[in-house]
């Protein structure tokens, strides 16, 4: 009763803090403080029940009356104060006479536990059946003498429909002194699969009794109730059961009676022990089928189905993969499992099963590891079957030890659970994707984390890992693939780096980075994209990430300084995806001007002020973000020392940046890696004072353009005045019928090698053809963009010459001449040579 009158008070406090903020005409402070209040008068009147504040049920009710009752007046009151700040939207003016936006963007703290709360709750209904979140049973849940029976028994395999399977208690079987909960002498051989398709379950359930038996861990066995004084499972009295499965950022109550599925000869249908009496490894088999939605399982790995059950840590290590290095591998995976802090199984794929004959292994398969040994040169695995089919020509039939470079070769990759005890600090964050009301293929989330380094600690790098899960509401739900990716805001890049962060189908990623003292923040971003781009996201996913740090970290939420933002939906066409800054189509590249504005009030000149820059696109592309100080203009020449910010490496699916900027015009400039790369994206600024923002137009938007290609070959390569061939350079004759504009740019066809070029512009005169010079573009330049010349006047009618020219001469290369011209569209003239 206390905490929940506690609760309210602190929100009262926050109800009387924003109605002195409304009568000090803080208005905005006032707005925020009335929305926060009412999220937290809306969570108590969802949570509030009698089991969790020894309260009485007329007593929950009434509290959760007068909170939505609360609610809905402080809602009320944060309605009628935004009316008021919008219709202030254009009182206050500045000096220099643009209008200050004094409407913040409302920003929720997604950390707050009312958020976080609301995300794990909204993820507990999965196949059509609400999975609470876990309580500790007491010992009357399991008490005699009525005997639970489960109306919502896990559907049956067509397997086990073949067998005739029935629903039966153990004791109809198998008497009553017939089985036990767990026996010391069980091998792990003697835990097998049957019919079902859960070989990933069944293996991992036989690595957990490994480990039990090596280092008195219960693994998987603690997961279900009820238990003794050790934290054993044992035989319930009413037959009921409870499971303690972790699914959707949660542990989860999964509820099941004592019947198991028998055929009609009294044999466990299910996963058991070969002599069918050991029960733990069919009801934890029972428990996970009934949350994944019936006996007829899609399929998994164990790595997946354990993070479930016990919470470690998956991974998985493709033997194809590019970046799989065998002997490092061995090491740390050998290391991990001799001390107790690895699980390990294998998996097969569909092309391996032929790579040694003699084993009789099965493709698309899961086997468990139970043991690894190492003799000098000599490496070996033990691997056990879960599916009992026997391995010919070894000692056993139940095992088999093959040697480290065969596992390589035969099977697809490792499936592997650390033990989260390796790292001392653990955070973890739930979130909801945005809903997709633009139809796009894709959505992400951005976090910042900021390590915390003692100044006792050694200055070395540590690693952190980073797990993001996707939370499942079906398991027949369509596929979408996942990534987190992790970097750092730079303006010291490689442009032609690319990160390899790859998207995944699996329910989760293992991602790893090395954080060096004196870093700054990183930036997370949590993506999902859809099998197909023609694919549509669901309106609500979402997911969680834990972070497993040896320092101390702080997950934050980039967007509770930002209060000004700004979203843009575009697309890169083969018009304007120009590629990295080493293409000459760069300059073609979509380009935003960026106007950061002052606060009301006094700013210093060198006042910077926080930014959170995002650009989301499809997972087949990297993209990045650059901020380049041009005072707003086009970008056509990129030099590093005019970049203020860039996202880093090209990134698959996202760019970001996270930094500080200060009052004043910049340009923006998306870019993919490779030229013609065509996507949607979305651009999202956030920014904690005003912002502008408005599409910058492309290089002649609104000009006619002639295009001409040429050569300088032989004689044509005449290169600059100075070889006094300057004339036979290529000449192009053009004819403007009345008064226009033109502006000229000439680019090397092919980037490399460079070549130094200019171009000039000449009056025509018909005796000695060439007049003096109009304009040109200025010294000889390298630039990857080409060269251009200023916009120019020039009458009509009349005839001009343009010369592009090199700087060397007998530089032979093919060249693009763009003539962009205001009124008219210029036409080409002959020259007789």
């Amino acid at each position: 009763m206390a905490t929940a009158l506690s609760s309210i008070k602190d929100i009262e406090k926050l109800v009387a803090q924003a109605a002195v903020k409304a009568e000090s005409r803080d208005f905005a402070g006032a707005f925020q403080l009335y929305v926060k209040a009412t999220q937290s008068y809306i969570h108590i009147s969802r949570t509030l029940s009698a089991s969790t504040t020894g309260l009485s049920e007329s007593d929950v009710t009434n509290l959760k009356a007068r909170c939505k009752d609360s609610a809905s007046k402080t809602l009320e009151r944060a309605t009628m104060i935004k009316k008021v700040l919008e219709g202030a939207r254009t009182d206050v003016v500045r000096e220099d006479g643009i209008s200050a936006v004094t409407v913040p963007h409302v920003v929720r703290d997604r950390f707050s536990p009312e958020e976080q709360f609301a995300v794990i709750d909204g993820s507990s209904r999965i196949n059509n059946t609400k999975f609470l979140l876990w309580t500790e049973p007491d010992e009357a849940t399991f008490q005699a003498p009525l005997i639970f029976s489960d109306a919502g028994q896990p559907s049956l395999a067509q397997t086990q429909e073949a067998k005739s399977a029935q629903w039966k208690h153990p004791q109809e079987v198998l008497g009553t002194g017939g089985f036990c909960m767990t026996s010391p002498n069980l091998l792990v051989e003697d835990i097998i699969q049957g019919v079902v398709t859960d070989c990933s379950l069944v293996a991992g359930l036989q690595v957990c009794w490994d480990h039990h038996q090596k280092f008195g861990s219960k693994l998987a066995l603690s997961s279900l109730y009820p238990q003794d004084d050790q934290g054993m499972p044992i035989i319930s009295k009413n037959g009921k059961y409870c499971a303690k499965i972790w699914f959707n950022g949660a542990n989860r109550m999964v509820m099941i009676d004592s019947k198991l599925p028998f055929d009609s000869s009294g044999s466990l249908v299910c996963a058991s022990d070969q002599s069918g009496m050991t029960l733990w490894p069919s009801l934890l088999e029972k428990a996970y089928m009934k949350l994944m939605g019936g006996y007829d399982f899609p399929g998994s790995n164990s790595s997946i189905d354990l993070h479930s059950v016990i919470q470690w840590i998956p991974e998985y290590i493709s033997f194809r993969s590019g970046s799989f290095r065998q002997e490092k591998t061995w090491h740390i995976i050998f290391h991990g499992f001799s001390i107790g802090q690895c699980l390990v199984t294998v998996g097969t794929g569909a092309e391996l099963t032929q790579a040694i004959p003699h084993l009789n292994f099965v493709s698309f398969h899961n086997y468990a590891v139970t043991g690894m040994e190492e003799n000098g040169a000599s490496r070996r695995i033990k691997i056990v079957n879960p599916w009992k089919r026997q391995f010919l020509g070894t000692s056993s039939p139940d095992y088999a030890w093959v040697d480290w470079e065969t596992v390589c070769i035969a099977f697809e990759g490792l499936y592997l659970n650390w033990d989260p005890g390796m790292f001392s600090n653990t955070e973890i964050f739930h979130g909801s994707w945005a809903k997709n009301e633009d139809s796009l293929s894709f959505s992400n989330y951005p976090l910042r984390l900021r390590p915390q380094w003692p100044s006792s600690m050694e200055s070395v790098p540590r690693e952190v890992w980073f797990l993001l899960t996707q939370h499942i509401t079906s398991t027949h739900q369509p596929k979408q693939f996942i990534t987190l990716s992790a970097s750092q805001s730079s303006k010291d890049v490689d442009q032609k780096d690319v990160n390899q962060n790859a998207y995944s189908d699996s329910p989760s990623v293992l991602t790893k980075i090395l954080v060096r003292p004196g870093d700054g923040p990183l930036i997370l971003i949590a993506s999902r994209d859809a099998d197909r781009a023609e694919d549509v996201l669901p309106l609500n996913g979402k997911f969680t990430v834990a972070v497993y740090s040896p320092i101390a970290c702080q997950l934050e939420d980039p967007y509770l300084e930002f209060t000004y933002p700004k979203k843009i939906h575009g697309s890169f066409t083969t018009r304007n995806a120009g590629g990295n800054s080493t293409f000459r189509t760069f300059m073609n590249n979509p380009q935003y001007k960026l106007r950061i504005l002052p606060p009301i009030g006094k700013v210093k000149p060198k006042d910077a002020f926080a930014i959170k820059i995002l650009l989301e696109g499809s997972r087949q592309f990297p993209i990045n973000i650059k901020v380049i100080w041009s005072d707003g203009q086009r970008v056509t020449v990129l030099r590093r020392g005019d970049i203020a910010a860039d996202s880093g490496a090209y990134n698959y699916g996202t760019a970001s940046i996270d930094s500080k900027l200060q009052v004043g015009k910049y340009t923006l400039v998306l870019s993919t890696f490779e030229p013609k790369q065509l996507l949607p994206y979305t651009l999202s600024i956030l920014c904690e004072t005003p912002i502008e923002l408005e599409t910058i137009p492309c290089e002649g938007a609104g000009l006619f353009l002639k295009l001409i290609k040429g050569t300088w070959s032989g004689l044509s390569a005449a290169g600059n005045p100075a070889y006094g061939r300057f004339l036979d350079n290529p000449k192009h004759l053009i004819e403007v019928p009345r008064s226009t504009s033109i502006m000229c740019r000439l680019q090397l066809i092919q980037s490399f090698p460079r070549a130094a070029i200019a171009l000039a512009i000449f009056e025509y005169n018909t005796d000695a053809e060439m007049g003096r010079c109009l304009v040109d573009s200025g010294p000889y330049s390298e630039d990857v963009c080409g060269v251009t010349t200023t916009s120019t006047l020039v009458p009509g009618p009349a005839s001009y010459i343009i010369v592009p020219s090199t700087f060397e001469a007998n530089t032979e290369a093919s060249y693009e001449l763009f003539i962009y011209s205001s009124s008219c569209p210029v036409e080409l003239g002959h020259l007789s040579r």
